[in-house]
């Protein structure tokens, strides 16, 4: 975590990243395809 923004030199972000509709959808299609 120490490489990451805004402390290093990597930027992790994202539209959907920790959005929680994303991850319910994310979770209800793995439940599908498991």
């Amino acid at each position: 975590m120490a490489l990451l923004a805004p402390a290093g030199p990597v930027y992790q972000a994202g539209t959907l990243a920790g959005n929680p509709i994303a991850t319910a959808a994310a979770n209800a299609t793995l439940d599908i395809l498991t």
